[in-house]
């Protein structure tokens, strides 16, 4: 990213980027601390969200808050409890058989339970994430808050405060980027409030050229899939089950969830590149893709094991399935974990050198 700042020392910018924007987060960038700012003390300068009082701030935040407007929050939250379930409840179907050890009711009950409930959450986040998705263009953390205030007759000052906004001068960004920026989305009456649903407009004209709304869709199609896997593996359902109907009502939605989750994660990672083929190892989001991608990868061999251990009863492959969910749901919790950190830092501050 070329960055190219005027002759005052003191000049700022704004990033525009597409997650960033779908989160309702604006990235700040300010010139290196070494040419920034010399008329300032060092403790009234910018504290940049890569620093160790930055990062602390974040984590503080993260502990301490709770933005109940916010659906990048929520999406992280769930995402990040459901993680920390189907952790502990993978772990608890791996371990008698990779260990030996009987676990008597945890194995015959907890795993089924736990995975349900896990799955109930990540039903939640997803859903929470693509309701960003549709709300993107009138930063949804404040529509959903004057939603819940009842206070959507506020929306014509949220028109110029949006419009304003928008006005706010660009640095130098992908002209791809910036063809599908917020100015002309807040020319749009309709998304000045809170939408549950895309209008057929937006759609068409908008919605259906955004990576992250398509991955937004593709990842709420995937979870509803693992929430009908959570219904099937409570106790006493599963178990009425024969071979052929449990690769149908089980499996079989458990490996097209995962690929939905594959792909979603594929395209947040895409993403947050300005070239399909440029990693962006300093960029928050680019993590959130990467450990979903690896998290995606255990899910998807959970189902591919299982179903060889059913139809050949496989030791092997029985311990790899529970491996896999192992390992797989700890990806997706530490991906959880950076998208929840990502959520409550709303005014990331960054620092580049300065171009003149």
């Amino acid at each position: 990213m070329n960055v190219r700042f005027g002759d005052d020392p003191n000049d700022v910018g704004i990033i525009w980027r597409s997650r960033d924007n779908r989160k309702g987060r604006n990235s700040v960038v300010v010139p290196r601390a070494s040419m920034a700012y010399p008329n300032l003390p060092p403790k009234n300068r910018p504290v940049y969200s890569s620093s160790f009082r930055g990062v602390g701030r974040n984590f503080y935040r993260m502990v301490f808050t709770f933005p109940y407007w916010d659906m990048a929050f929520w999406s992280g939250w769930s995402y990040t409890w459901g993680s920390v379930l189907f952790t502990i409840d993978s772990a608890w179907g791996w371990i008698p058989t990779g260990w030996g050890l009987d676990l008597g009711g945890i194995t015959t009950y907890g795993v089924g339970i736990l995975f349900f409930i896990g799955a109930l959450f990540y039903q939640v986040g997803a859903t929470m994430a693509y309701l960003e998705a549709v709300n993107d263009g009138s930063f949804h953390g404040s529509a959903m808050k004057r939603f819940l205030e009842g206070h959507e007759e506020d929306k014509k000052k949220s028109r110029l405060e949006n419009i304003a906004s928008a006005r706010t001068p660009r640095l130098d960004i992908p002209r791809r980027q910036a063809a599908r920026s917020s100015p002309r989305r807040c020319e749009s009456h309709e998304y000045l409030t809170w939408r549950w649903w895309p209008t057929w407009e937006a759609l068409r004209n908008h919605h259906i050229y955004e990576i992250g709304y398509i991955a937004c869709s593709v990842q709420l199609f995937g979870a509803t899939l693992y929430t009908w896997c959570g219904v099937v593996s409570i106790p006493g359902i599963s178990s009425q089950f024969n071979a052929p109907q449990e690769y149908g009502a089980y499996y079989f939605p458990e490996i097209l969830g995962s690929c939905c989750f594959l792909t979603a994660s594929l395209m947040f990672l895409l993403e947050t590149q300005e070239r399909w083929w440029q990693i962006q190892p300093n960029v928050v989001g680019w993590w959130i893709g990467v450990w979903a991608m690896v998290g995606s990868v255990g899910f998807l061999l959970i189902g591919v094991f299982g179903v060889i251990n059913e139809a050949t009863g496989a030791h092997w492959a029985l311990y790899q399935s529970g491996l896999s969910g192992t390992w797989g749901s700890f990806a997706y919790l530490l991906s959880s974990l950076c998208q929840w950190y990502e959520a409550v830092n709303k005014h990331p501050v960054e620092e580049v050198s300065v171009n003149h």
